[in-house]
């Protein structure tokens, strides 16, 4: 198992960023690269599964609680509550409609909207210490398309990785971002994501 102070190695189990979700796994490599430090994870733990190469960082240890039946679920689904709950008073400040349930057609938690540019928010709730993922960040960046912007809320971090990644996008003038929310402390933050968002918009 790894420990929050240690940086996970071969044989330990973590969750593994898989598009909006997590997927379990099993580290089998670790080496170092230009671009940092990589794992090479076997999914689902199956001797002969199939494996992916990642970087460290985006990797999250898997904790007990995870594992308990509803543990991880329920507080998701409560996270996203209390992030709803946030960002009906974000919206009122900047006179944006919503949030309501995202459309269909574009996976995302929330949509926010002004006129017909929408914002598109995916809301991620890691259960255990960890941190956003540059594959995360790549993901909610593919939905800033056109007039619509991207907003992903996390009650962590992002890795190095993902920061760097993010700022090269904003420099790029793509339109997303990211706020890091545990709580009604966090509201200015969340609010400087809008800020920020809504300046380029």
């Amino acid at each position: 198992m790894v420990s929050e102070q240690d940086e996970p190695g071969v044989g330990d189990q973590v969750l593994v960023p898989w598009g909006f979700d997590e997927v379990e796994g099993e580290i089998v490599e670790v080496y170092s690269t230009g671009l940092g430090p990589r794992a090479t994870v076997r999914l689902v733990g199956e001797l002969d599964g199939p494996t992916v190469v990642v970087p460290l960082d985006s990797l999250v240890a898997r904790t007990a609680h995870r594992d308990e039946p509803g543990g991880a679920a329920a507080s998701a689904r409560e996270y996203e509550g209390l992030v709803d709950s946030a960002l009906r008073r974000a919206a009122v400040e900047f006179n944006l409609v919503g949030p309501r349930p995202g459309a269909p057609d574009t996976g995302v938690d929330f949509e926010l909207s002004l006129g017909k540019r929408r914002l598109l928010v995916e809301v991620k709730h890691y259960g255990g210490s960890g941190r956003v993922s540059t594959d995360t960040v790549l993901t909610i960046t593919g939905l800033a398309k056109g007039d619509d912007a991207a907003l992903l809320v996390a009650n962590v971090p992002l890795a190095p990785s993902a920061l760097h990644r993010l700022q090269q996008l904003a420099q790029g003038r793509t339109r997303v971002g990211f706020a890091q929310w545990r709580g009604t402390e966090d509201d200015p933050e969340l609010r400087d994501a809008f800020v920020r968002l809504l300046s380029n918009w």
